[in-house]
């Protein structure tokens, strides 16, 4: 395990028994659950491997961490997670980098402009589309045709899958 992450870990667990041992009335944050503390963790150690294998260095050390590290884990969660996972993993990087700026191993944090991934969009994704058919040199008809039978998909999709669910939650397993 990376010094760093021993650290983090440590200093999670810190917390935790530091804010149950709170009693002032303006304290808000709550202890972290064994889970919460195991799933920083598990995410730190992916980014910290990920940064180990992208910079070569076996054992990483704060000077690593950047924001333009950050920036690149970010690219590739986008071009390699889904969505909540990477949203997660980037909540889980903005409080290691935090944590980094608290214990004065870093003169500030590099995560702090770290924002997650935005939610794709019908809208978007239909764009999106378009965009690669339009590069493809497709006949404007084609594209139209192509673009009216994905969103008549996705919107059957959207709709079967909600009345699924619906039915699945109201029905009696026992």
């Amino acid at each position: 395990m990376q010094p760093l992450l021993k650290q983090f870990k440590s200093f999670l667990k810190g917390s935790q028994s530091s804010a149950s041992k709170s009693t002032s009335p303006s304290s808000t944050s709550k202890p972290l659950t064994h889970s919460s503390i195991k799933n920083y963790v598990s995410d730190i150690k992916h980014f910290l491997t990920w940064l180990s294998q992208s910079t070569g260095q076996k054992t990483i050390k704060p000077i690593h961490i950047n924001s333009k590290a950050c920036k690149a884990y970010k690219d590739f969660l986008h071009q390699n997670t889904p969505p909540a996972t990477a949203n997660r993993r980037l909540s889980s990087l903005r409080r290691f980098t935090a944590f980094l700026t608290i214990t004065q191993l870093a003169p500030n944090d590099p995560g702090q402009d770290l924002t997650n991934l935005s939610a794709t969009t019908l809208d978007s994704l239909l764009t999106e589309f378009q965009t690669f058919l339009i590069s493809q040199e497709l006949a404007p008809s084609t594209i139209k045709n192509y673009l009216s039978d994905v969103k008549n998909y996705l919107l059957w999709t959207r709709k079967n899958i909600e009345t699924t669910d619906s039915n699945l939650s109201s029905r009696s397993y026992t």
